[in-house]
């Protein structure tokens, strides 16, 4: 199923797995756009670390994951 802007709430923070399920990829795929910079770690210490608006941004330079 290809990733729904819809479901990403702009303003909410989100988990490593979280960010891979709402992009229909698998976690690795996310540790590797974070590591090659292409997606954001806006609290990198945290559970947390990806903001809704990061990925929204990731997704519109990106297309689909």
């Amino acid at each position: 199923m290809p990733p729904s802007p819809d479901t990403i709430k702009p303003s909410a923070m989100y988990s490593r797995a979280s960010a891979a399920r709402l992009l229909g990829v698998h976690q690795h795929s996310v540790d590797a756009w974070i590591a090659a910079g292409k997606l954001h770690e806006s609290d990198p210490g945290s559970p947390w670390p990806l903001s809704g608006a990061d990925l929204l941004r990731f997704l519109d330079e990106n297309g689909a994951a």
